[in-house]
């Protein structure tokens, strides 16, 4: 377990000027107020075994707290914690048994989230109950945000897979954003399980954003933008933010065919790049449909020209 800023103890302060043992001594009170409690990051090691609840397998031997004893996992919003996997070169990289199930409530402060996630390797599956089957839940007191892969291939790969219901959008509480960021070697899976289509947002200020950094993203069925039960227009996006970036997804819902697709990238509805990718649309002729960020026609057009450069040069 590993705590963020944590100010180191037993300073000496034999010698320090008045001044500078009054300003110690005022840092020292306010982090020991209530409400100041500090971020804790639950680290997977897999020292021991692939086993969840073994708690050699986690750092300094802390399994992640369950802020609602005896239900799904859930983690305190007031103190921001997140939990991550990053045992590269461990024989357990990752947990294989005894995954908890994704919790998450959605009345009163919503004090009790959904977990956050830093999964840089390794391939996991949770399955998300959330709030009662309706979505995952945060807080506007978070910055929720979740990693998936480190950005470096030759490490190999992180998939993140979310099992459930989304009956009623990705978040079903608080009004804020939930961020995923998809790095080249991350691949973002969601599977609504008996649904034929996953919802993406419950309402406007419930907003999922998907920042895929040359990473995959895919759901297991068609795309519903926006829960028809609530009044306005989704606003949730995909930024293609690097060539390579993709979205799979069953054709239906708000995209049945080709067409309808390239209509919502052309109109940067859903499918955008704040670094202006180029993005086309494949049928897969299997039912499915890939976008896809390619490089621009000039940075393709200059890469032949430098294989190019480099063949003559070989040749002399």
């Amino acid at each position: 377990m590993k705590i963020k800023n944590q100010i180191p103890n037993n300073q000496l302060i034999t010698h320090m000027k008045p001044h500078k043992i009054l300003t110690l001594a005022c840092v020292v009170g306010l982090s020991l107020m209530p409400g100041s409690a500090r971020a804790v990051l639950y680290s997977w090691t897999g020292a021991a075994s692939g086993d969840w609840n073994n708690a050699s397998n986690w750092d300094a031997n802390v399994i992640p707290v369950d802020s609602v004893l005896g239900g799904n996992l859930e983690l305190a919003s007031s103190t921001d914690d997140r939990i991550e996997f990053n045992a590269l070169g461990s024989s357990n990289p990752i947990p294989t048994s005894n995954i908890p199930a994704l919790g998450g409530a959605a009345g009163g402060t919503r004090d009790h989230v959904t977990p956050q996630f830093d999964l840089l390797h390794g391939s996991i599956s949770f399955s998300a109950v959330g709030n009662s089957n309706q979505g995952l839940v945060a807080n506007t007191s978070q910055s929720w945000t979740n990693t998936v892969g480190d950005g470096n291939t030759a490490n190999g790969s992180a998939s993140l897979t979310y099992l459930g219901g989304f009956t009623q959008g990705i978040i079903r509480d608080d009004q804020g954003q939930m961020i995923w960021n998809v790095n080249a070697d991350g691949t973002l899976v969601f599977d609504s399980g008996s649904a034929t289509t996953l919802i993406i947002q419950r309402n406007a200020s419930r907003t999922p954003v998907f920042n895929l950094n040359g990473g995959a993203m895919v759901s297991l069925d068609a795309i519903d933008l926006y829960n028809d039960s609530f009044p306005g227009a989704g606003n949730s996006f995909i930024d293609f933010q690097a060539a390579g970036s993709r979205f799979t997804a069953d054709f239906g819902a708000d995209f049945v065919d080709l067409a309808s697709v390239q209509a919502a990238i052309d109109n940067s509805v859903f499918f955008t790049s704040t670094t202006s990718q180029s993005m086309g649309v494949t049928d897969n002729s299997d039912g499915t449909f890939t976008v896809l960020a390619v490089p621009e026609p000039s940075t393709t057009a200059l890469l032949g020209l430098g294989g190019l450069a480099l063949i003559l040069r070989r040749r002399k």
